[in-house]
């Protein structure tokens, strides 16, 4: 799936541009990597569900655990540390590509671009 998004923003401003990716897959097994074998059965969740705002509704707790798997991404561009900036316009210079790339980004997914 990152490829595919990858692809089609095709290099707009402040995407890179993705080269590779890859989903590892365990070598017995052939499934997917992933935290499945970390997450806690669905009758203990609640249980281990931890209120750290301490603002804990019934409905902020979740239901279900999230599986994630593992997803390799080789892009062909790198960015700069934003502590490599020369003085503050050049520092807000940064901040403002980065704002743009990113709302490309979410533009284009709310569109059903990606």
């Amino acid at each position: 799936m990152e490829a595919s998004v990858y692809n089609s923003l095709d290099g707009a401003f402040g995407t890179p541009d993705c080269i590779y990716c890859v989903q590892p897959l365990n070598r017995e097994t052939q499934a997917p990597i992933s935290n499945v074998a970390f997450l806690p059965k669905q009758d203990e969740i609640l249980t281990c569900f931890w209120d750290v705002l301490r603002n804990d509704t019934p409905t902020d707790r979740p239901h279900e655990a999230e599986e994630r798997y593992l997803v390799l991404t080789l892009l062909a561009t790198e960015g700069e540390k934003y502590t490599k900036a020369q003085d503050v316009k050049d520092l807000v210079d940064c901040f403002l590509h980065s704002l743009l790339g990113a709302s490309f980004f979410f533009k284009s997914a709310r569109l059903g671009l990606i």
